[in-house]
């Protein structure tokens, strides 16, 4: 189960495969208060980290469809297995070709919930 808050809090079951497609807008040099969509370059990543407190968990890099101009996150069952099921917290970090870093979602909460199979 994968549930996405509005104010993107993430619920999501210990061990399943999850797909993000996490929004980053940026404000419009033009227009104070008017914000876009970020158009992706070439060369753009954007990280997600996992933590715990301060100690972080796991951090994976979104695959970016230029196309379609996405960031997608895969999460694999491996990915949230062996961690406990409670509350983590997580980002997403934004790096431009240029070198720049935009952190667009900051220390949000990430609950994982107790599967109830197991697998072997």
């Amino acid at each position: 189960m994968l549930k996405v808050d509005p104010n993107g809090e993430i619920y999501m079951t210990r061990g399943d495969t999850a797909y993000l497609k996490p929004n980053i807008v940026v404000e419009d040099e033009d227009v104070p208060n008017k914000f876009d969509p970020y158009e992706f370059v070439e060369g753009d990543v954007v990280n997600f980290r996992l933590a715990n407190n301060s100690k972080l968990l796991l951090e994976k890099q979104c695959d970016i469809d230029l196309e379609n101009n996405k960031a997608i996150l895969t999460l694999n069952p491996e990915d949230t297995e062996n961690l406990d099921p409670k509350v983590y917290f997580y980002c997403f970090e934004l790096v431009t070709l240029s070198g720049g870093h935009f952190t667009f979602i900051e220390n949000t909460r990430f609950t994982l919930g107790k599967e109830l199979e197991t697998r072997e």
